[in-house]
């Protein structure tokens, strides 16, 4: 179901991170806020060709706009799904009890595991203000966390199966380094989810770039290596070949 009205900041460009902006780039972001396909939980498949179309933009043009909104961290973006989310969005967003369920619903439809924990961590101080047993409202304050694992808090069941999984696919070791990198980072010295798989993919990326270049310089070294024998046999050819014709023609003197 789209929907017809949204609320959207008026000072949403005059937001630091936008300020230096061209106009283009700004209209794209106002989009963004304002179309009829970004859910509940700010999370949508970006429809390239449609929003190109809305903000007179070519494709091509829209795919680094995307780029330069995810380096600034505008936005988060999973190449895989398709799928975006607007990083501010709760900040603007808070959610009165009777649209809580809605926003549960559109975190569910995330495909992206990423995205959904990001967004999780980003709802969560909405999402405990209700207890999910009771309409009653609990105050925040008295909200304990569920548990600690490796140093990253989790507030559900479905959080902590999602650190174990991140545990497996990584290591204790690593997700203990990242969480502790987190904490050094953020006021309140606590780490959740999203912050530590992002440190961990960022991690994994670097850690790909830095092999993708070992044996790019490796491969090099024996390419190079090779080209240097090559180069020896056929200097030794060469003055075998010049030795051959200078007897033969002293014979033939």
């Amino acid at each position: 179901m789209t929907v017809e009205i949204r609320p959207v900041p008026t000072n949403l460009m005059a937001w630091p991170k936008h300020q230096d902006m061209v106009n283009g780039y700004k209209t794209m972001i106002y989009w963004m806020w304002s179309n009829t396909h970004i859910s509940n939980a700010g999370v949508m498949i970006f429809p390239i060709a449609e929003s190109g179309a809305a903000t007179s933009n070519p494709q091509a043009v829209v795919q680094g706009m995307l780029n330069e909104f995810h380096r600034r961290k505008i936005i988060l973006r999973d190449l895989d799904t398709g799928e975006i989310f607007i990083n501010d969005w709760f900040r603007y967003h808070r959610f009165p009890k009777n649209r809580l369920h809605a926003l549960r619903n559109d975190i569910a439809k995330i495909r992206s595991p990423q995205l959904r924990i990001a967004v999780e961590d980003a709802a969560s101080d909405i999402l405990r203000k209700y207890d999910s047993r009771s309409p009653t409202l609990v105050e925040t304050s008295s909200t304990k966390t569920m548990g600690v694992l490796c140093g990253v808090e989790y507030w559900s069941q479905d959080e902590h199966k999602n650190l174990l999984d991140l545990i497996e696919r990584f290591s204790v070791e690593q997700v203990q380094e990242a969480a502790d990198q987190v904490r050094e980072e953020r006021n309140d010295g606590k780490a959740f989810l999203s912050g530590v798989l992002s440190k961990l993919v960022l991690r994994k990326k670097q850690d790909s770039s830095s092999q993708a270049l070992a044996q790019y310089q490796a491969r090099k070294s024996i390419e190079d290596e090779t080209a240097l024998q090559l180069a020896k046999t056929d200097k030794e050819n060469l003055e075998k070949g010049r030795k051959i014709l200078n007897q033969r023609y002293r014979i033939s003197c």
